[in-house]
């Protein structure tokens, strides 16, 4: 159940590109930022393609956020409490008609069990195999197999297909127009395609609205910062919508934090605090 709170506005950042920009992890700067928007009364809130397991593998459990939206705008929990506000899959019929279109278009892919086991996946080749997604395969190694999902599968969390054919991202979308195609850049080699395919209406921006509106959110302002494709539906939603220097996309209405900035985020959240201390009014 999402918690009441007299939140006066939100601030949702990307996880890998964003927020962890720096080597060494995330910087002090940015942590201290996020910090202090808890001290204005902001709701802290990271929205990622990362699963809710691997969140939690790279996120102290006393980080100072309040949400997580996992999984593309898949899952939402509360961080302190890891309880789930929300969650969402593909029943065993739509997963199996998602996987023959996967198989017809040759690509290689991974079958994601329902959460909270999302872990836990099966995978298919297709004749040419990109190095990320056996990159991939070896940090599911211990919770992956090879072969096909069937009726006594249950229901699917998501489908990840890896290729490096960008065009293959509108092939995916025409043919399954009955979910969510989501285009996103791998963390792992920073290059190849990853389509993340999820239950219909599933993506950040939707998530943010499930979210602040159990909040009880009716006009206060929203800010996002994000680097990648997957971004892309949160930011159109935000009043302030941030991208970092060396985003892998573009956009005349986002504000760019400066060339090798590394904690955008701490800027964007300066920039942000900023104007809600002012005489916001909406959009």
């Amino acid at each position: 159940m999402i918690r009441m709170h007299p939140y006066r506005a939100a601030f949702i950042s990307d996880l890998d590109g964003t927020l962890l920009r720096d080597p060494q992890g995330i910087t002090p700067d940015d942590h201290a930022a996020l910090v202090h928007l808890g001290t204005q009364h902001v709701v802290r809130v990271i929205a990622t393609g990362r699963a809710v397991h691997s969140v939690q593998n790279c996120l102290a459990a006393d980080f100072p956020i309040d949400y997580v939206i996992a999984s593309s705008g898949n899952q939402i929990v509360h961080w302190q409490t890891q309880d789930v506000v929300h969650s969402s899959n593909l029943p065993v019929a739509h997963a199996m008609r998602i996987q023959d279109v996967l198989m017809d278009l040759d690509l290689c892919f991974m079958a994601h069990r329902d959460f909270p086991d999302n872990h836990a996946c099966i995978y298919q080749y297709g004749s040419s195999v990109p190095e990320d997604f056996r990159r991939r395969l070896g940090l599911y190694a211990s919770s992956s197999w090879h072969g096909l999902i069937d009726q006594h599968w249950g229901a699917v969390s998501q489908f990840v297909a890896i290729t490096e054919q960008v065009q293959a991202v509108e092939q995916v979308r025409t043919a399954l127009a009955d979910a969510s195609v989501i285009r996103a850049t791998s963390p792992l080699d920073g290059r190849t395609v990853w389509i993340e395919i999820f239950a219909p209406q599933v993506c950040k921006a939707n998530a943010i609205v499930r979210l602040t509106r159990g909040l009880g959110f009716t006009d206060q302002p929203l800010a996002a910062i994000g680097n990648d494709f997957n971004d892309i539906d949160m930011l159109d939603l935000v009043h302030f919508p941030y991208i970092v220097s060396d985003a892998l996309i573009t956009g005349q209405h986002y504000v760019q934090t400066p060339a090798r900035h590394t904690s955008a985020v701490a800027y964007a959240a300066k920039h942000f605090t900023q104007v809600i201390q002012g005489d916001w009014h909406g959009a």
